[in-house]
């Protein structure tokens, strides 16, 4: 059966709302699950948080070369994230 699911989250969503955990919830009343549905929540985590952390919260991967960094990147997500008041994100899954 075709499907399409169209979301689209304003800042306060995305500050409250796991996506990734949220939508694996409801996928499965519009496709029947497969092996490949572990594979497909692995890169849709992903692309959600290059959306997040690159995108609204335009942080850079360039952090992240050191240790130090890694735990710098993580320490301004968390920070940016409490503190974001504008911004959204909308994906379409067909």
């Amino acid at each position: 059966m075709p499907w399409s699911v169209s979301v689209e989250l304003d800042a306060e969503k995305i500050k409250h709302i796991d996506v990734v955990v949220e939508l694996m919830n409801i996928l499965p009343s519009f496709i029947r699950i497969t092996p490949r549905f572990e594979d497909f929540k692995t890169v849709f985590s992903e692309i959600y948080s290059n959306a997040l952390e690159h995108g609204v919260l335009q942080l850079s991967s360039r952090l992240k070369n050191t240790s130090a960094g890694f735990a710098e990147y993580y320490q301004l997500r968390q920070k940016r994230l409490a503190q974001l008041q504008n911004g959204s994100i909308k994906f379409t899954l067909t």
